[in-house]
Parts: C-alpha cells; sequence; structure tokens
C-alpha cells in the first residue's frame, strides 16, 4: 500500500511538467536582404523566434549551400553567446527572458566570388529552446529555408566602371563596349579608371591603345596624345571582352576678345577677329580708356589697369592673357591708335577724314574763288551790254 501511495505522488510531482511539455509552442524564421546579391557581396538574414513560454536559451543549425558562407554573426539586442560551427547557442540573462516573438541574431551571408550557381538556400533547423528551468522544447518538423538568387556569377564582361577627373558617356551597360571619356578641363593631365567584373575570378587589364602598353597604375593615367592626335585611347580587357574608352579634353568655348572699348567719349565698333583700331579725338592730351572682356572667367587684362587716363599717346596696347596659362587658351593683343580730329570719332584706321584734308579744302576754296570771278565778270559784261544798247 505504501508503495502505491508513492507511486502516485511521484506521478503528481511529473504530471505537470508532461502536460506543460505537450503545450509548449515555438517557431524560427528567416528573412534575408537583399535576397538577390551579386557574386561576392553579402545579404543579410535577420532570424527570429516565437514561442509561448519564457525562453532563457536558443540552439539552432545553419546550414547553406556551397556558394555562400556565413562571414559574420550579431547577437540580437538581450542575447550572448556566438555562431561555432554552424550552430547559434545564445542564452538570454536570469532575469531578463523573453517570450512571444522575437529577434535572435543577423547571419551575413556572403556569395562566393565564383559562385557556380544563380541561387543557393539557407536552412535553419534542429531548433531547440530552453525555459526558465532549462528544459528544452525542440521544434519538431521545423524546417525554414530561404533562397538566396546570386547574379553575375556566370557572365563575362564588366559589372561597374568609373572614372576620376573626367566624365563617363554613357552610362554602362552590359550590351555596350565602346566609350567617351572627357577630362574635366582642358588642364587636367592625369585621370583614373576603377572597374569590377561581373565574375570576380576574371582578371581587368587596362592597355594604352596607342601603344599597345600595359596600364600599370589604371588610377593615374598620364593623358598622352602622340602623331598629332587629340584623344588617347585604353582598352580594358576582361575575360573574352574588351571595352575601348576614348579619352579627350573638353573643346573650349571661351572667348579671349573685348566685350567693349570706349576711348575717352568714343564707342568702339568691334569686330570679332579684329584688333587693330583708330580713334580721332578733339582732346589728345587727357582720355580714359575702358574695356571689358566677353570672359572674364578665363581671361584678364594684362597691361593696364582699367579704366586708366591717358595722356599724349598716340599708340597703346591691351594684353589679354589666359589666367590659367596651362589651360591651353591663348592670348591676344589689341593696338589702339588715338588722333586728334575735329571731332570725335572711331574707324578701322585704313581710311582718313576728308574734313581734316588740306588738299581737298585748298581745291574748294580754288573753284569758289572762280565761280565768284566768274559771277563777278558776267554782271559787268550785262551792265556793258545794256548801256551799248542805249
Amino acid at each position: 500500500m505504501k508503495i502505491k501511495y508513492l507511486f502516485i505522488f511521484v506521478l503528481m510531482l511529473i504530471l505537470p511538467v508532461v502536460v506543460n511539455a505537450e503545450n509548449e509552442t515555438l517557431s524560427v524564421s528567416i528573412n534575408c536582404t537583399p535576397n538577390q546579391v551579386d557574386a561576392g557581396a553579402t545579404s543579410e538574414c535577420l532570424v527570429k523566434g516565437n514561442s509561448n513560454f519564457d525562453v532563457s536559451r536558443v540552439v539552432i543549425d545553419v546550414t547553406y549551400g556551397d556558394d555562400l558562407v556565413i562571414s559574420s554573426y550579431t547577437n540580437a539586442t538581450g542575447f550572448s553567446g556566438t555562431i561555432t560551427e554552424d550552430k547559434i547557442d545564445v542564452s538570454r540573462a536570469t532575469n531578463d527572458l523573453v517570450t512571444g516573438s522575437f529577434n535572435i541574431g543577423t547571419l551575413n551571408m556572403l556569395a562566393a566570388a565564383n559562385a557556380s550557381t544563380s541561387s543557393a538556400n539557407v536552412t535553419l533547423n534542429n531548433v531547440t529552446f530552453y525555459d526558465a528551468e532549462g528544459h528544452d522544447f525542440s521544434g519538431s518538423g521545423i524546417n525554414t529555408i530561404i533562397t538566396i538568387n546570386i547574379t553575375g556569377n556566370n557572365s563575362t564582361g564588366l559589372k561597374t566602371l568609373n572614372v576620376t577627373n573626367g566624365t563617363l558617356s554613357p552610362a554602362l551597360t552590359s550590351d555596350n563596349y565602346g566609350y567617351m571619356v572627357t577630362l574635366d578641363s582642358n588642364a587636367t593631365t592625369t585621370f583614373g579608371i576603377t572597374a569590377t567584373a561581373n565574375n570576380n575570378s576574371e582578371t581587368i587589364t587596362y592597355v594604352n591603345g596607342d601603344t599597345n602598353e600595359t596600364i600599370t597604375n589604371p588610377q593615374s593615367i598620364t593623358f598622352v596624345t602622340t602623331g598629332g592626335k587629340s584623344e588617347m585611347l585604353v582598352k580594358i580587357n576582361v575575360g573574352s571582352v574588351t571595352y575601348n574608352l576614348t579619352v579627350t579634353k573638353p573643346t573650349t568655348s571661351s572667348s579671349n576678345e573685348l566685350a567693349s572699348l570706349t576711348i575717352g567719349s568714343v564707342s568702339v565698333n568691334l569686330v570679332s577677329g579684329k584688333h587693330d583700331y583708330e580713334v580721332g579725338l578733339t582732346d589728345v592730351n587727357s582720355y580714359e580708356v575702358k574695356a571689358t572682356l566677353k570672359d572674364s572667367s578665363k581671361f584678364h587684362i594684362t597691361n593696364m589697369t582699367l579704366p586708366t587716363t591717358m595722356s599724349g599717346a598716340t599708340e597703346f596696347a591691351i594684353v589679354i592673357d589666359p589666367i590659367d596659362n596651362t589651360a591651353g587658351l591663348s592670348s591676344v593683343t589689341y593696338v589702339i591708335k588715338v588722333k586728334k580730329s575735329s571731332s570725335n570719332s572711331s574707324t578701322t584706321g585704313t581710311s582718313s577724314n576728308t574734313s581734316d584734308n588740306p588738299q581737298t579744302g585748298g581745291v574748294a576754296i580754288t573753284m569758289a574763288l572762280v565761280l565768284t570771278i566768274s559771277f563777278c565778270l558776267s554782271i559787268y559784261l550785262y551792265k556793258k551790254n545794256i548801256e551799248g544798247y542805249n
């Protein structure tokens, strides 16, 4: 009889545990972002749990495809522990148990650089949760799988193409193998090219297309042209594909000419391409020179500070030089001739004012005298004829 009572007492002690175990539920999930990566890139996979009892410890086996590897693992807040031999084993503090839905940690899955498949799976299995007393509860039948797609693994060619100290045109596309690179300015002497291949196992080489010499430092290429050319060709070889980059300097639309020129009170009529002018002034002993440039961002006047008071000058020069002497821009010199005139005027310097020509003036006076004498003689003869008639 005593044995019977003892058996009933023991059964009463263990019965709640058995019943409790049958009522416990648990689950896990995994979500990877992004779920499509290039070969050699990483996807972050968040592992979450859910239970209807307080959890003190979580143990999960992680399996994955041959083209994936765990690059790192980070615990969620409140968990401590690590991942060893592809097994997540993390715990909570005694006074910080967790129930309901909770984050466990983040797996960083790295796609192999030489991936041979277009996708690979990450699987969570053999899931075990532990309660506050250390009892273990296994997720029977749990086998959570997520697929990570891998791109750029088998295709040849470039995945990225960038330049420094220049602009690439057009943007890189998979079906275009010819591009233009325009350097930032005429003063740019070096530029850089950085490229990555779709298949990281393929080697990229850079070649000077004009000399067929290998470029050892593509991040600092010297812009060199030969034979009167204004452009440089760079070839990028990757796998069986060759990309041709034509490198040029920008064409300049800058003007080194004057926009306006005023001598005294005379506004000179400027003609593009003409740089010598003649100006007539009533007072050549004191006058101001005022000038403006068409492009003051790239050129400046170097022979005088304007406006400048000129005194007694019959000829002077206005020299326009590029601000940046290394930019490949040219200088220009204007020659201005100033002469005394009865009125302020501007000419091209190839004709003269007839009002100032003494020879022309003498002819006019002579003609006037002849006409006057002829008129007087006509009157005299007319009077004589009248008297004779009478």
